[in-house]
């Protein structure tokens, strides 16, 4: 009995992580992937702009800033790419290219700013803080946009 009941719940575990692993099969799920994706790629740009207005406000220091922002460009990298490692079903070819466009944008900036905080050019990443908020306010656009 035990290892039917220890078969049982391995089995669920296994199918669990799959639902959730598993690539999308239909362009509704992929947009939906493509949206929390997105929401993903949000938090991260808008972590690195609080980052900077910390910075600017004097009230972090250069050594958290540095790991806190190299986390972000790690993390951003990591959520793009998992999506882009999904083909995408027919129909969702825009919703991939639109993607991909803006993680490419976010991935570049935070990589910038992560090269600029081990050179410990503060003000660079300062200075980023504007392009950071519209980068958020185009990946909000376009979850709402993919979500329909």
């Amino acid at each position: 009995m035990r290892s039917v009941l220890a078969f049982l719940a391995i089995a669920l575990v296994a199918i669990s992580l799959w639902y959730l692993a598993a690539p999308p099969r239909d362009e509704g799920a992929y947009r939906e992937r493509a949206a929390r994706s997105a929401q993903t790629l949000g938090a991260q740009v808008r972590t690195a702009a609080l980052w900077s207005s910390a910075l600017e406000d004097g009230k972090t220091l250069s050594t958290s800033a540095q790991v806190g922002i190299a986390d972000n460009a790690r993390s951003a990298h990591a959520a793009a790419t998992r999506f882009e490692g999904y083909e995408p079903p027919r129909g969702a070819d825009d919703v991939r290219r639109r993607y991909s466009d803006l993680a490419s944008r976010v991935t570049t900036l935070l990589d910038d700013l992560d090269i600029a905080a081990r050179r410990g050019e503060w003000q660079e990443i300062e200075r980023a803080r504007p392009q950071l908020e519209r980068l958020g306010r185009e990946l909000d656009a376009f979850r709402a946009e993919v979500r329909g």
